[in-house]
């Protein structure tokens, strides 16, 4: 049998082919601008880069280009400018593949005076660990397309954790939530001396300490230090403190005296005052709460995943809070007898050497607020041995395979935020892209190039036409 004539074989050497896939991926890439506009660029990852139908319409363009040089013999020393211009997009895909799985980038936080050996990914993973053992998957969610991924972690114990997301929210935030089954929650504006008023929030039995003072929610605390305690019978708040207190009706600005170790109902309608300057005004009381993992308006730099966690028949609903750049908020979940860890965010790598940040310079335009340019001035530390070098706009530190570029910095002007990138498909990628070059230009002066084949063709008519009599 002619392998020529098989079906396969005649379906990876079509032109049309090769055409339609090429037009197919423009058309994918233009749809994901749309979406990474629209929703970000991890949602222009999920739904198309990183898929598995885009991956595979490369692999079988890759085919079908390989089928056509066989087909058309391009090796041939007078195909080879059609021969270079074909592999070359070969390689570029293989460099795009070698990055996709083998290279990683993130983020590196260096404060003024101080060294970092290691830096957060650019991706998310969920991040399991118990009884000394730890796993961690790779994850990429969207607000668009399915939020289910499952992952099995093998910690021990006779039996894997299984993990099962169910749901994400790309923008999330720590809210209180009414419950019944939850422990009473107050929240006070509490202002102390000078200070700004803050808003402080506690479950009962917590306490907070204000510095010349302590606050606490609850009857069993008994305090030796200065303190101001508030506690809950039924519905109804008290409160009590060290010293004598003094309570200025919010409508009516009536004021009266409240004696030390007396306790006094705490309502909404009154603020209370002590000889240390400290001001206490009730805003919120719950007779149940608890704090849950909700979906926020707006941008709040964290993303949140809700998911199942199994072992040994048992399940429990963990809510996530986290998602890169940020390592992840650890959440403690007990199944039967086991505590499991776990956590969704960024992972840290460490690298091979550590940057020192000597000193960073921000500059400015005259007479404006506004960055002109910035940079790092770091130390390279490796095995004792320390490099002083910049990194600034369009200057990169290329140190071991890694480079570092200028990205951010901290609102103090005390600290730097370098992009750090390890690419090891990056020759492949320039490689290719040379090739396309030679390959294009060499089309314009091989004798037998399609190129010169209708140049010819066009020198023939013209001659043609100047032989027609007039």
């Amino acid at each position: 049998m002619n392998y020529r004539s098989n079906a396969i074989y005649v379906l990876l050497t079509s032109t049309r082919l090769s055409i339609f896939l090429l037009v197919f991926l423009a058309l994918a890439c233009a749809a994901a601008t749309f979406i990474e506009n629209d929703f970000g660029s991890a949602a222009a990852r999920a739904a198309v880069y990183n898929s598995a139908w885009f991956t595979f319409t490369l692999f079988l363009l890759a085919l079908t280009l390989l089928g056509n040089m066989t087909k058309f013999n391009m090796w041939q020393k007078d195909k080879m400018p059609v021969f270079i211009f074909h592999s070359s997009f070969i390689i570029i895909m293989l460099g795009a593949f070698i990055t996709r799985h083998y290279g990683y980038e993130g983020l590196m936080y260096i404060r003024e005076g101080e060294s970092a050996d290691a830096f957060l990914t650019s991706d998310s993973y969920i991040k399991i660990s118990s009884s000394g053992l730890r796993d961690s998957f790779p994850i990429l969610l969207s607000p668009i397309g399915s939020h289910s991924r499952s992952f099995s972690a093998n910690l021990g114990g006779g039996a894997p954790v299984e993990i099962k997301t169910k749901a994400f929210y790309p923008n999330a935030a720590e809210a209180i939530v009414p419950d019944p089954n939850g422990k009473a929650f107050i929240s006070i504006v509490v202002t102390t001396g000078a200070e700004a008023p803050m808003l402080v929030e506690l479950f009962e039995d917590e306490y907070v300490d204000l510095g010349v003072t302590l606050l606490g929610f609850g009857s069993a605390f008994n305090f030796k230090e200065p303190s101001i305690v508030i506690s809950r019978d039924a519905a109804d708040l008290s409160v009590k403190a060290h010293s004598d207190l003094i309570r200025t009706d919010i409508d009516t600005q009536e004021t009266s005296s409240i004696r030390a170790h007396t306790p006094h109902p705490f309502d909404s309608g009154a603020e209370y005052s002590t000889i240390d300057g400290v001001k206490l005004t009730l805003r919120g009381n719950l007779a149940g709460a608890v704090k849950r993992v909700v979906p926020a308006q707006g941008k709040t730099g964290m993303s949140a995943v809700i998911a199942d966690i199994s072992h040994k028949g048992e399940t429990a609903e963990v809510a996530l809070l986290g998602g890169s750049p940020n390592e992840g908020r650890v959440a403690e979940v007990e199944i039967g007898e086991r505590k499991f860890n776990i956590s969704y965010g960024a992972m840290a790598v460490e690298l091979p050497f550590a940057l020192k940040l000597n000193k960073f310079i921000l500059k400015r335009y005259p007479g404006s607020s506004s960055p002109s340019s910035y940079e790092s001035q770091v130390f390279i530390q490796d095995n004792g041995a320390e490099r002083e070098e910049r990194i600034y706009m369009n200057h990169i530190l290329k140190y071991k395979g890694f480079r570092f570029y200028q990205h951010s910095y901290d609102r103090d002007e005390k600290g730097t935020v370098l992009s750090v990138a390890n690419d090891p498909g990056t020759w492949a990628t320039y490689l290719g892209y040379t090739l396309l070059s030679i390959g294009f230009f060499a089309a314009f002066f091989s004798p037998k190039s399609r190129f010169r084949e209708i140049v010819a063709q066009m020198e023939k008519n013209r001659a043609r036409q100047r032989l027609l009599p007039i």
